[in-house]
């Protein structure tokens, strides 16, 4: 190892370990190392010896045992940890890096059977349609950004094992919704290079070492120079066969409408692959809610990505100055937002419905305006921000109406919302009238709006559905 650690990099980080004192001797360190050769051999063995996958629907389920004693455990744990004052003080799940027990840990949580679909609730379900947001509530309204660091706090607060971590993150991000955080958990809000691969790698391994992950990716279009490591993220978990979560939060930020950066820090393309739960929310409360139920799939083993639209992060108002977007914080680490659901807004008469989430809830809802006042059409409006299923609550709510736009902020071909469609289709649960609009196919200028969905696209579709 000693010549080998010049042009070795593997023998030379061994040669280190040993100057560090990770292990005592030259002896320690071959053991450990014919050790690790045995339990790969051995995994590989026993993965030849399983029988082969014959039919389709094997390459989606997974059947795991739950062991709820072991959750129940866990939960008692966890509750022992938030009374600990120690704010900074990282719990790690895994109480070695024995890869046995490794498993056995991995083994222990309560995961779903399907490891390419959104976990479903251990509680009973939330109602699928949910009230507005926007109702009064105790203290004070705040905009959407305030609310996410007062989330991502009080999850650094209540869960021992979480890390923050990203790119200027310590500094408050380039939004400023880390504002403050690492005033008050130095170690646990982590900066890293500007390299998404190195922070979706890192990410993926605080996670199998215990850890639950908050990974910041500053602007939408930088995932793609992280996306070997992000699809690594889902697809550990399927070949594993749901032994190997790898449970984490991706926060992914500067995405859709804005003026800055042009397309670059504007980018309105959305990657799904199976394994990976997609949201968007609209406005702060909801966010409050979601990122709190993301904080639970995460915690059994799923990969969780929410798409924070930039242009509503500060937004105040809906028409004029009427400071309606502001909404209360939803007290209480239980109110938590499930996945399947979705709020309705417009008239209960509606016949006519617009299907959308993020920037597009607010486009929807002036064109609703502009529909009702000039055309004397009654719209509603369904904010759905489940992007990597059709949720149950869209599916229930849809049958109430004759006709429905889907109003899809990604651009054209590549809009999640056109999976929808078709899956709805397959379930016969579309209306007989729908349509389906969506940001234009091409690249977003710098300093210009143009190329977004805007207010105007929801009217046209809307009025092309009445004939």
């Amino acid at each position: 190892i000693e010549s080998a650690v010049e042009h070795n990099p593997l023998e030379a980080v061994c040669a280190r370990a040993l100057e560090e004192g990770v292990f005592g001797s030259w002896d320690e360190l071959a053991e450990r190392f014919e050790h690790i050769s045995n339990v790969a051999r051995d995994a590989f063995l026993a993965a030849a010896a399983e029988p082969r996958i014959s039919e389709r629907r094997e390459t989606f389920s997974v059947a795991l045992a739950v062991n709820s004693k072991n959750n129940k455990n866990n939960n008692n744990n966890s509750s022992t940890n938030n009374n600990n004052n120690n704010n900074d003080k990282i719990s790690i799940n895994n109480s070695n890096n024995n890869s046995t027990n490794n498993n056995d840990n991995h083994n222990n949580r309560n995961h779903n059977n399907n490891v390419s679909a959104p976990l479903r609730p251990s509680a009973p379900p939330a109602p699928l349609l949910r009230p507005s947001p926007f109702e009064p509530g105790p203290g004070r309204r705040g905009i959407m950004r305030k609310h996410m660091n007062r989330v991502i706090r009080e999850t650094l607060e209540s869960v021992p094992e979480a890390v923050y971590m990203g790119e200027d993150v310590r500094h408050g991000g380039y939004y400023l919704v880390t504002e403050g955080l690492a005033a008050d958990f130095p170690s646990r809000v982590q900066d890293f290079p500007p390299d998404e691969t190195g922070l979706m790698g890192a990410g993926i391994g605080y996670a199998q070492a215990g850890l639950l992950p908050i990974v910041e990716i500053p602007y939408a279009k930088y995932l793609d120079c992280g996306a070997d490591q992000y699809y690594e993220a889902a697809l550990n978990y399927w070949l594993s066969n749901g032994k190997q979560p790898n449970g984490m939060i991706i926060r992914l930020q500067g995405f859709d409408r804005g003026v800055f950066g042009g397309n670059f820090h504007t980018h309105n393309m959305l990657s799904i692959p199976p394994g990976i739960d997609v949201v968007c929310f609209s406005n702060g409360a909801d966010y409050v809610r979601g990122f709190r139920r993301a904080v639970q799939m995460a915690k059994q083993g799923r990969v969780v990505m929410t798409v924070d639209s930039t242009a509503l992060m500060n937004q105040r108002h809906l028409h004029g100055r009427d400071d309606a977007w502001l909404t209360p914080y939803p007290e209480g680490l239980e109110d938590a937002l499930d996945f399947e659901g979705i709020t309705r807004y417009g008239p209960e008469g509606a016949r006519c419905a617009v299907v959308t989430y993020g920037n597009g809830v607010q486009a929807a809802l002036h064109a609703a305006k502009v529909l009702q006042e000039q055309h004397n059409l009654e719209v509603a409006v369904l904010d759905s921000p489940c992007l990597s299923q059709v949720p149950g609550g869209l599916s229930q709510a849809l049958a109430n109406f004759d006709q429905v736009l889907f109003a899809d902020v990604c651009k054209a071909g590549q809009n999640p919302l056109a999976g929808s469609i078709c899956e709805l289709q397959r379930r016969r649960e579309l209306p007989r009238i729908w349509g389906s609009t969506a940001a234009p196919f091409t690249y977003n200028p710098l300093g210009s709006t143009l190329t977004f969905l805007s207010e105007q696209d929801v009217v046209e579709g809307v009025l092309a559905l009445q004939g």
